[in-house]
């Protein structure tokens, strides 16, 4: 069926490509550098403020190098959107009314 909730899903799956290593990687960063409890939060605000803008450009030159301008113009659109995208449509309940990944049927607001 083309419903919203697909179109919605394919717009996740392009967030999820585009988004998912600098998503991840201040959890890692924030593992290997925390020594007290306290640290992991400051350590994954800061790499994230970097990491995303830092991948965001990165595949922007890559769309201007193998697609031009114009998929340069989209990739630096779509990049932030897909990705607010992605972690709404990962907090949708199922089917079965509940999160898989959150164990519960409700959203985050």
């Amino acid at each position: 069926m083309d419903s919203p909730a697909n179109h919605l899903e394919s717009l996740g799956l392009v967030g999820l490509a585009l988004n998912w290593l600098p998503y991840k990687l201040p959890g890692w960063l924030a593992g290997w550098l925390t020594t007290t409890l306290d640290e992991p939060a400051s350590y994954k605000l800061m790499a994230g403020l970097m990491l995303f803008p830092l991948f965001w450009a990165a595949e922007t030159a890559a769309a201007w190098r193998l697609g031009g301008i114009a998929a340069a113009i989209a990739t630096l659109a779509i990049a932030p959107l897909t990705g607010y995208v992605a972690l709404y449509t990962g907090d949708l309940p199922t089917a079965e009314g509940r999160n898989p990944a959150s164990g519960t049927g409700l959203r985050r607001s």
